[in-house]
């Protein structure tokens, strides 16, 4: 203990760190006696900062011009001399950023960027399986889809298909040309059995379509009376 005590008396007044008594002395003069080259004043904004962030600044720069007078003149004076070009706050490095991106770009550094112009390549679906991502991508670039993708488009194809009948069954009901009504009324009575079955058909795939499709994606079903609505509706704005 005898050895440390003398070590420490025997440093530098310079390099000697304050005492609890001198730093609470100095922080008392902080607005009176300071050089002013080493106040640390926080660069201007475009944006007007609230009063609470002036007074944490102000306390940064009080506990920073503290620390600063416990260095030696030689460490100051180059802290002083840095402090210059530094950024003081987060708004001021996003100015500085946002410069450079706005000088590079009247340069033309952002004239010849890769797939300028184009849609961004995700090469991988975060919400999906790895294996399963890597397993679709391979199937798409082959020309092949899942199985819900295929049964999607078989229902469209076979519903648009169905829909053409019902109208053109629908239209020759009311066409003179097809005999009189009683013959008309009984080819529409006959079409209409068919055309159940058949909707009873896409509706069975409608139906194994919603067990494998994702989630959100379900379908329902198709409805016979609906449909002959629509087709009525069509028909009465002609």
């Amino acid at each position: 203990m005898a050895a440390m005590k003398r070590a420490r008396c025997s440093l530098p007044s310079a390099c000697r760190l304050p005492s609890a008594g001198q730093l609470l002395q100095q922080r008392r003069l902080v607005h009176n006696d300071i050089e002013p080259h080493l106040m640390v004043v926080p660069c201007s904004t475009k944006k007007k900062e609230s009063p609470l962030a002036r007074f944490a600044l102000r306390i940064q720069a009080a506990v920073e011009r503290i620390r600063l007078k416990a260095l030696p003149p030689q460490v100051r004076a180059a802290v002083a001399a840095a402090s210059i070009q530094s950024v003081r706050s987060e708004t001021d490095f996003t100015n500085v950023v946002e410069q450079r991106i706005w000088h590079s770009a009247l340069e033309g550094g952002f004239d010849k960027l890769a797939g300028k112009g184009k849609p961004l390549k995700e090469e991988g679906n975060p919400h999906v399986d790895p294996a399963e991502d890597l397993l679709y991508r391979v199937l798409s670039k082959n020309g092949f889809a899942p199985e819900w993708v295929e049964l999607n488009k078989e229902i469209r194809f076979h519903m648009e298909r169905w829909r053409r009948a019902l109208k053109y069954s629908f239209s020759r009901r009311w066409d003179t040309k097809f005999g009189d009504e009683i013959s008309r009324e009984e080819a529409w009575r006959g079409d209409l059995r068919i055309l159940e079955q058949e909707l009873k058909d896409i509706n069975k795939k409608v139906f194994h379509y919603n067990l494998i499709v994702p989630f959100g994606r379900q379908v329902f079903c198709y409805r016979l009376e609906e449909e002959i609505c629509q087709v009525q509706r069509l028909m009465h704005n002609k």
